[in-house]
């Protein structure tokens, strides 16, 4: 079909009315306007008072774009017709909202929130001040996913919720009570639970050695229930960590939950080919450009059940691929290599907008201080390494 009868067809309703065309005919054919000429549009309608009025009805209904005005009118009018008309009576073509959405301005920061109406603003006000009656443990508390399917589209993450929530907290003064008294009680509770954890599967006061900056964060690459190592801890742009990869985070535990009730049925045909979906599904999050090489997702294989790591690239992690140790075991050696190549994997992403080893001045290359036997067996020339990383950061 050819762009110009696509845009007749289009403007005069008839592509909602064909069924497939059969191959080797137009679809203009189809609807019996054959013969490959295209008839006339009539562009000197009449506009009749009727018309104007149904117009004019149709935007004071809400519907505020000449596409949707076109469809209350049987589509009589085209879309450039409508959208004369509105300009002459005044209308102005609105963006339909259909969901709360962030108003930002061109430069700076929130300017507001808006809602499609007042009856949803005024439920989705009340329901974020009912938070203040209850603590997050409680089973009333209402989270962000309750606020998403109560308001929002499937494909609204929940670090935008996040942020509509935040900016009507503050607007509307909305305090959430403390889980553990005043606010300096909660905050060394709350640093000494996550210090607790942390304890189990790293060491937390390594961790704040090598910390990053307000720009460059310290990232764990894998779940926080898994071992912390050289590996999968590493460094990313700070609007990145808080931003798009938490977003992938919320979607890799998602994926990891529906695993663990699959796992949890007998072996079959069926779950392998669940497993294998799983897999897919994952992989795809962590290859999003967007998060590509900050995140690691656990493969299993749908035969033995055996695990395997896909998407950390090892430039972005601490260890670099050269040192490959649980964070609890690492040597004064492995700590001193890894103190000088921390200046430079920061340096490098405010540099390169978050890409490590691009233009001049790139990292040093871990794969290139391993030599490799015969037999297998692999020298690291540690001493070379070091010599080099020191001279990147001086």
């Amino acid at each position: 079909m050819s762009d110009i009868e696509r845009k007749y067809m289009e403007e005069e309703g008839i592509l909602r009315i064909l069924p497939r065309s059969m191959p080797g005919i137009s679809l203009l054919e189809d609807a019996g306007l054959g013969g490959g000429k295209l008839p006339k549009i009539d562009r000197t309608q009449k506009i009749t008072p009727a018309i104007t009025n149904q117009i004019k009805q149709a935007y004071s209904q809400g519907y505020t774009t000449p596409s949707t005005i076109r469809s209350q009118i049987n589509n009589i009018l085209s879309l450039t017709q409508i959208s004369r008309l509105m300009k002459n009576y005044g209308l102005k073509s609105k963006k339909i909202i259909t969901q709360p959405s962030l108003v930002y301005p061109r430069r700076g920061k929130v300017k507001g929130v808006v809602f499609p109406n007042k009856l949803m603003e005024q439920n989705y006000i009340k329901d974020l001040q009912s938070r203040g009656k209850f603590s997050q443990r409680d089973k009333n508390w209402i989270t962000d996913a309750v606020f998403k399917s109560k308001y929002y589209d499937s494909k609204t993450s929940l670090s935008k919720i996040e942020k509509v929530n935040s900016f009507l907290k503050n607007k509307y003064n909305i305090q959430t009570p403390l889980k553990y008294g005043d606010e300096a009680l909660r905050v060394r509770t709350l640093s000494k639970l996550r210090n607790e954890n942390l304890k189990k599967i790293s060491d937390p006061k390594y961790e704040k050695k090598i910390r990053g900056d307000k720009q460059i964060h310290l990232h764990h690459m894998d779940s926080k229930s898994i071992n912390t190592t050289s590996k999968n801890l590493g460094y990313a742009p700070g609007t990145k960590n808080v931003g798009v990869i938490k977003d992938a985070e919320y979607k890799i535990t998602a994926l990891y939950n529906q695993r663990e009730k699959i796992l949890s049925t007998k072996p079959s045909k069926d779950r392998e080919k669940k497993l294998e979906e799983i897999n897919v599904k994952g992989m795809n999050v962590v290859s999003d450009p967007k998060v590509s090489g900050f995140l690691n997702f656990k493969i299993v294989n749908p035969l033995n059940l055996k695990t395997s790591d896909f998407g950390i690239k090892p430039g972005y992690t601490i260890g670099q691929g050269i040192i490959n140790k649980p964070i609890k075991k690492l040597s004064k050696t492995d700590k001193e290599i890894i103190a000088l190549n921390k200046q430079a994997i920061m340096d490098q992403f405010k540099k390169d907008g978050g890409r490590v080893g691009f233009k001049k001045g790139g990292l040093v290359k871990p794969e290139d201080y391993v030599e490799i036997y015969p037999d297998g067996t692999k020298l690291y020339k540690i001493n070379s390494f070091i010599r080099d990383i020191a001279r990147q950061v001086s």
